[in-house]
This record gives structure tokens, C-alpha cells and sequence, in this order.
């Protein structure tokens, strides 16, 4: 997968973290005078969260895979994997 479909793919996870990072913004910035410490805490935990979701696709495009490491071919495929024999007692496991 390279970088201009592993950002599209994340799409799908940044458009509503998008949605979610407003919403609890406007609850952190709005309420958060009169919320305790610990929803305080989960407020801004989310939307530190919510941001880094939604900026991924960005992300992706910047620090994504490589293109040639994708199309090199791997030493490992090259050769076929070892079969076992069959066991041959009676109470195989």
C-alpha cells in the first residue's frame, strides 16, 4: 500500500475524528471551568487524541512507506517454505 492510498484509507478515521475534536473542544474551552480535574483530564485527553487522528492523513503523506521498498522483491519469497512429514504414530497432537 503506498502513501496516497494508505492516506485515502485513513480517511475514513480522520473525517469523524475531525467532528470529535470540535465538539470536545468547544466542551473543554465552554465548560471547563466547572468540570473537576479528572474531566478536565479526559476532555483535553480527547482532543489531544481526536487531532492526531484527524491530522493522519497528513501524516501518512509526509512519513508514509516508501515506494521502492514496496516493489523490491524479498529474499524470502524467493524461496518456497520447508514441508514437515507427516507423523506417523498414533496419538498425533
Amino acid at each position: 500500500m503506498g502513501k496516497k492510498s494508505l492516506a485515502l484509507a485513513s480517511l475514513v478515521m480522520a473525517i469523524p475524528a475531525g467532528g470529535c475534536f470540535w465538539f470536545s473542544l468547544r466542551a473543554a474551552l465552554d465548560y471547563g471551568e466547572n468540570m473537576p480535574l479528572i474531566g478536565t483530564a479526559i476532555v483535553w485527553t480527547l482532543v489531544v487524541l481526536s487531532v492526531l487522528i484527524a491530522l493522519s492523513p497528513i501524516i501518512f503523506l509526509i512519513m508514509g512507506p516508501k515506494a521502492s521498498a514496496a516493489n523490491a522483491p524479498s529474499a524470502a519469497a524467493a524461496e518456497p517454505a520447508p514441508v514437515a512429514p507427516p507423523r506417523l504414530f498414533k496419538n498425533n497432537f
